[in-house]
């Protein structure tokens, strides 16, 4: 006849390597939806004309991996724009399904100013539509290339109507 007590330790021990298991799972997933979450940049919109810069917020939401998402931002004077991301050297931005042609708009004399090339990692383009027809381009230089836009960096953007927007987080 067998021991009770050790049938019922064993039985115990196997129940709590699966807890542990589970907690193990748990917190891999929690780190990892951790790396992805959405956030927010903070700016500034200096309009063509005269007056005093204007805050506005982008809120952006990764894909999985990190390196690519969709942005929106609202200005002030109440247009809507949004559009893809990505961050250049990344698998999102060579993808044929990505396209982010900033020729594809007449930016005037600055146009230039605008090329990249697809060994700088450390930097992030962004074009976005907007809801009453204007477009916003904005690129974006990474504090730590493989942290993405979480761990902060500088940016600018600029309207299609000239008004420019800084950017820091």
């Amino acid at each position: 006849m067998t021991d009770s007590r050790s049938w019922h330790a064993d039985e115990g021990g196997s129940c709590s390597v699966w807890v542990l298991r589970f907690i193990r799972i748990g917190l891999v997933i929690a780190a990892a939806g951790a790396c992805v979450s959405p956030g927010t940049l903070s700016g500034q919109i200096t309009n063509a004309g005269d007056g005093p810069p204007e805050p506005v917020t982008f809120s952006y939401s990764p894909t999985r991996s990190g390196q690519s998402g969709y942005m929106s931002i609202t200005l002030p004077d109440g247009e809507s724009f949004n559009g893809p991301y990505a961050q250049i050297g990344s698998a999102a931005a060579a993808a044929p399904a990505f396209d982010i042609d900033f020729s594809a708009v007449d930016w005037g004399q600055s146009a230039d100013q605008w090329t990249f090339d697809q060994t700088e990692t450390n930097t992030v383009v962004a074009l976005l539509q907007g809801s009453r027809g204007r477009k916003i381009r904005c690129r974006f230089t990474l504090l730590y290339a493989a942290g993405g836009l979480r761990y902060g960096g500088t940016g600018e953007c600029q309207v299609t109507t000239g008004q420019k927007i800084d950017i820091k987080f």
